[in-house]
């Protein structure tokens, strides 16, 4: 997995507090299965709900281990609302976060 995030993943900075870590993770927006629950109202295929978004990063940088980490790329930042070690036959192979966008403030 680590090979897949390297070679396909873009570059992100991880921060928590005075740590910083930087690593290639994948981040792609949450669909929610064209479903948009509050309302019970569908959504046309293909649209998303563009506050939160998935990430999948390595084991190298346990998100899931630091308070309060900021998901930094080169467009935004992003808060990480909850965390999940994805594992195969028991092994940890990689992270799941749900990120959200961090509200941007005008200058």
């Amino acid at each position: 997995m680590d090979q897949m995030l390297q070679k396909y993943g873009s570059p992100v900075e991880i921060s928590a507090g005075d740590k910083t870590a930087a690593v290639n993770a994948v981040i792609q927006p949450l669909s929610y299965r064209n479903r948009d629950y509050p309302q019970r109202s569908e959504r046309p295929e293909g649209i998303y709900d563009t506050s939160h978004f998935l990430y999948i990063g390595p084991l190298s940088c346990r998100i899931d281990r630091l308070l309060n980490p900021v998901v930094h790329t080169q467009q935004q930042d992003f808060f990480v609302r909850s965390t999940q070690i994805k594992e195969i036959a028991g092994e940890p192979l990689y992270i799941t976060a749900v990120l959200q966008r961090q509200a941007v403030v005008p200058e």
